[in-house]
C-alpha cells in the first residue's frame, strides 16, 4: 500500500478558539496511527489564509498539507470542498475540530475494516436515532438541544410545535434510523463524491445528510456496500450489533475509538441522565429486534 492511499482530514476552524487543536494533536502524537498516511489541515475561517504562530507549531506534523477555506458552510460542506481538491487519495478519514483519538492502530483498524469487508464507509460512532413516536414520553428532552430562550418560547406556542414535529418527520425517518455519525469516519473518494447533495448551509441540512431520509449512511446501502462502526478493540459490527458495541452512548463508552463533544457529554453526566441519552439513541429495547420489526437494513431503512 502505497503512502498516500489514506488521507486523514482534520477540519480547524479559526472560530473555535486554540484548544481543540491542541487536544486532537494531542492525542494524534499519543496514538500512534498504524499505517502510512497524508495528513490535511482543512482551515477554516483564517483571515488571509494565515496562522498565528502558536498554530504554527501544532501544524507542524511532517509532510502534512493545509487547505484554506472560507468560514461558511458546515462540517459536511468542508468535507467534499477537501475531497474534491485533493484528488490523489484513494480513502479520506474525516476528523472533525472536536474529535480526540482514543487508541493506538486507529487508522490501521479503521482501515481493514474497510477493505476486509469492501465496505462503502466506516466510523467511529453510529446511532439508531430517528423520529420518536414517542418524543413527548423522553424525559428531559431539552438536555439534547441548547436553544435560546426565545426558540424555546415559539415552540411553547403548540402550532408552531406541531409544525416543527411535521418538518422533522418530513426530514428524518422514524426510529431505528441507523447512520453513522460524522465525527469521525473512513470513505473511498469515489464513493464521497457520488454523494447528494454535497453542499449544505443549513444546521438542519447537516443534521439530515447525517442522520436524514438521504443521509450518506442510506446512501451507502443503496449502492449495496455495507456499513461498519469499528471498536477501540479492532472489532467490526455490523448494523444490528451497533447497539451492543460499547462505544456511543452506551455503558461506560469503554470501546470508544474517536470521542468528540457528544461522547464526552455523555461521560460528564450522571448514570439517570445517561439512560435519557441511551434510549434517545438506540430506544428502550433491543436495537436488533426493533430493526427486524422495521425490515432490517435492507428493508425500510434503504427507503
Amino acid at each position: 500500500m502505497r503512502a498516500g492511499e489514506v488521507c486523514v482530514v482534520h477540519l480547524v476552524r479559526a472560530q473555535n478558539g486554540i484548544e481543540p487543536l491542541i487536544q486532537f494533536m494531542s492525542s494524534y502524537h499519543k496514538h500512534d496511527a498504524g499505517m502510512n498516511h497524508q495528513v490535511l489541515f482543512a482551515l477554516k475561517g483564517f483571515r488571509g489564509e494565515m496562522v498565528d504562530a502558536e498554530y504554527e507549531e501544532l501544524l507542524s506534523v511532517p509532510g502534512a498539507r493545509r487547505f484554506f477555506l472560507g468560514d461558511w458552510g458546515f462540517d459536511i460542506t468542508t468535507y467534499f470542498r477537501t475531497v474534491r481538491a485533493a484528488n490523489t487519495h484513494r480513502f479520506f478519514c474525516f476528523l472533525n475540530s472536536f474529535s480526540e483519538i482514543l487508541a493506538d492502530d486507529w487508522l490501521l483498524k479503521l482501515y481493514q475494516a474497510s477493505v476486509s469487508r469492501s465496505a462503502g464507509i466506516v466510523g467511529a460512532t453510529g446511532s439508531y436515532q430517528g423520529f420518536h413516536r414517542d418524543w413527548k414520553s423522553i424525559p428531559y428532552k431539552d438536555i439534547f438541544f441548547s436553544r435560546s430562550n426565545w426558540k424555546r418560547k415559539l415552540l411553547e406556542i403548540p402550532w408552531l410545535e406541531y409544525l416543527n414535529e411535521q418538518s422533522k418527520r418530513l426530514y428524518f425517518p422514524e426510529f431505528p434510523n441507523p447512520h453513522i455519525r460524522t465525527n469521525g469516519f473512513l470513505i473511498e473518494r469515489e464513493i464521497m463524491l457520488a454523494f447528494h447533495p454535497q453542499m449544505t448551509l443549513t444546521k438542519r441540512r447537516s443534521y439530515s445528510f447525517e442522520s436524514g431520509r438521504k443521509s450518506m449512511t442510506r446512501q451507502v446501502l443503496n449502492m449495496n456496500r455495507s456499513v461498519h462502526i469499528v471498536g477501540r478493540d479492532g472489532s467490526v459490527y455490523d448494523i444490528d450489533n451497533w447497539k451492543h458495541s460499547d462505544t456511543f452512548w452506551q455503558a461506560e463508552q469503554q470501546n470508544l475509538l474517536i470521542s468528540d463533544k457528544q461522547t464526552r457529554r455523555y461521560q460528564a453526566v450522571d448514570c439517570r441522565t445517561r439512560k435519557v441519552f441511551s434510549r434517545y439513541a438506540w430506544g428502550q429495547e433491543d436495537g436488533s429486534n426493533a430493526l427486524r420489526k422495521n425490515g432490517g437494513p435492507n428493508g425500510e431503512m434503504n427507503g
